[in-house]
């Protein structure tokens, strides 16, 4: 017999969120602040006589968050909606993601978002990510899901992964588009600083 998984309910959720919160302007200010501190303080002569330093120095502060990119944009995965109707993973296909997904969505009173990926990464894992610009990287504003993940857990559990996705996604509707970006200028500011 398998156990059931507790989900817990919107209000806890948003509760639990509302607490996780309460530090991210302050974070996004200190963020800005070192940004621009970086950007007055940067020697920008010794950036235009030294150019393959200063790339060096950008490609080692950007250089993670770039990979990653790379990964989501160029990875192999396909939205649920865009999978055919005959391949199954697990428990699972096309038809029954796509449920499960507008149900959690409704009951955690969330948009739907803009994509729902499978991802052919074999590790037990999920993920989210949130850049904005859906126009221009459509597949960078989406929950994954691998594959491996749809073979093992059970409809209850993985209602419970994708509400814990779409909490990132959700979680800072207005500045979480930004933190990614600072995280870089600012790395890249310090770095080229130094």
């Amino acid at each position: 017999m398998q156990a059931r998984v507790a989900v817990p309910d919107r209000d806890a959720m948003v509760a639990s969120l509302a607490q996780t919160n309460r530090w991210h302007r302050p974070l996004v200010g200190a963020w800005w602040a070192m940004l621009v501190f970086g950007v007055v303080t940067l020697r920008w002569g010794d950036v235009v006589a030294r150019p393959a330093q200063a790339v060096v120095a950008l490609g080692m502060a950007a250089g993670p968050f770039l990979a990653s990119m790379a990964v989501m944009v160029l990875g192999n995965h396909k939205a649920i909606e865009d999978l055919d109707p005959s391949v199954r993973f697990g428990p699972y296909g096309r038809d029954e993601l796509i449920a499960l997904v507008d149900d959690v969505c409704r009951r955690l009173d969330v948009p739907k978002p803009a994509s729902v990926r499978v991802s052919r990464d074999t590790s037990l894992n999920a993920s989210a990510i949130q850049v904005g610009f859906s126009w221009l990287f459509p597949s960078l504003n989406a929950v994954y899901l691998h594959r491996q993940m749809l073979h093992v857990l059970s409809p209850g559990e993985l209602s419970s992964v994708i509400g814990h996705e779409l909490s990132h996604l959700y979680r800072h509707k207005v500045h979480f588009r930004f933190d990614s970006v600072l995280h870089v200028a600012v790395g890249a500011v310090v770095a080229l600083h130094t």
